[in-house]
C-alpha cells in the first residue's frame, strides 16, 4: 500500500515539474511522442496539470490517486500499528495525492473528499475537537487553492478543477457537465447485444456506441456472460482485501462502482487487487516460515 501510494505521489511531483520548468517539458516531449488525440486532450480548457510522465494524464490517473489517498489514510489510523512509518510522510504523500486528483480528474477529487471524510470518522473516531481542528485545515487549504484562481497558469484550471465543488456548495451535490453526460450515456441494448454481445470495444476512431459507462462497454463488447465473468472476477479480487480491514473493502468497492459507473477500469482493479494478494500471501508464508525456524532454534 504505502509503496504504491509513493509511487503517485512521486508521479505528481513530475507533473509539477513538467508545469512548471517549460524547458523540461518540452525536452521530455520530444523524446516521447503522444498520439495525436492525447496532445489535443491535453490543450483542453482546464487540462494544464492533466500531463506527466506517461504523457496526458487523465481519468485512471485520478483513479489510482484516489486509491492511494485511502490506502495512506489506512496507514496514518489502521497501519501505524504494524508499520513503522513516519506520519508526516504519509500525510506529505496523501497531500500529493490528492493534488494529483485535483490535476487529473474531478470526479476522483469528488470520491476522495467522501472518501476522506468517511473514512477519517471511522477510523481515526473523530470527536468535536479533532473535527474542528480538521474543518480549520480545510478551510484553511481552500482559501490557498482560491487565491490562485487569478494567477494565469492556474486560472482555467481552477475554474475547471473546481466546478463539483462550487456546485455542491450552491445546489448541494457534486454534478458537473462530465457527470450529466455519462448519465445520458447508458442506455438499454437490444436483446441481441446483451445476450451475446457486438465484439466491438473501439468503432470508426471512437468508442463503440460513443458511450463511456463502463458497465455498457462491457456489455456491448463481451454480452451478458463476459460481463458477469468480468465483474465476479473483480469482486473478488477486491474482497480479498477483507482480511486486512472490512471497512477499507467497502471503501473500495464502492470507489470501483463509482469510477467503473463513468468509465472502463475493473481491469485495474483486478491486476492490482490480485497482485497485492499474492505478494501478500507470500510475504504471509515468509514471516510465517521464519518465525517457524526461529522457534525450533
Amino acid at each position: 500500500m504505502y509503496y504504491y501510494a509513493l509511487t503517485h505521489a512521486i508521479y505528481v511531483i513530475g507533473t509539477l515539474l513538467l508545469v512548471f520548468i517549460p524547458s523540461l517539458k518540452t525536452f521530455w516531449f520530444s523524446v516521447f511522442e503522444e498520439v495525436v488525440s492525447s496532445e489535443m486532450l491535453s490543450e483542453s480548457f482546464g487540462y494544464t496539470f492533466r500531463i506527466g510522465w506517461q504523457g496526458f494524464s487523465g481519468y485512471r490517473l485520478t483513479l489510482h490517486c484516489t486509491l492511494s489517498c485511502i490506502f495512506l489514510l489506512y496507514l496514518f489510523y489502521v497501519g501505524k500499528r504494524n508499520f513503522q512509518i513516519n506520519k508526516k510522510i504519509l500525510l506529505i504523500c496523501y497531500i500529493l495525492c490528492f493534488l494529483g486528483n485535483m490535476f487529473y480528474g474531478r470526479s476522483g477529487l469528488v470520491l476522495t473528499i467522501i472518501t476522506s471524510a468517511v473514512a477519517s470518522f471511522v477510523w481515526g473516531k473523530m470527536g468535536i475537537a479533532k473535527l474542528v481542528k480538521f474543518s480549520f485545515f480545510v478551510y484553511i487549504f481552500i482559501v490557498c487553492i482560491s487565491c490562485l484562481q487569478d494567477v494565469p497558469i492556474f486560472s482555467e484550471w481552477y475554474d475547471w478543477m473546481s466546478q463539483p465543488i462550487l456546485n455542491f456548495l450552491t445546489t448541494g451535490n457534486f454534478g458537473n457537465a462530465s457527470l450529466e453526460r455519462t448519465h445520458e450515456m447508458v442506455f438499454m441494448p437490444e436483446w441481441n447485444t446483451i445476450l451475446f454481445g457486438d465484439g466491438y470495444f473501439v468503432y470508426d476512431g471512437s468508442y463503440y456506441k460513443n458511450t463511456d459507462s463502463g458497465i455498457i462497454r462491457n456489455i456491448l463488447f463481451w454480452g451478458i456472460v463476459g460481463w458477469i465473468l468480468s465483474y465476479v472476477t473483480t469482486l473478488y479480487s477486491i474482497v480479498s482485501v477483507k482480511r486486512k480491514d472490512k471497512f477499507l473493502c467497502l471503501l473500495i468497492l464502492f470507489v470501483f462502482a463509482a469510477f467503473e459507473y463513468k468509465g472502463d477500469v475493473y481491469y485495474e482493479f483486478i491486476v492490482l487487487f490480485l497482485s497485492a494478494s499474492f505478494v501478500d500471501s507470500i510475504v504471509g508464508r515468509l514471516y510465517a516460515d521464519r518465525n517457524a525456524n526461529l522457534e525450533v532454534k
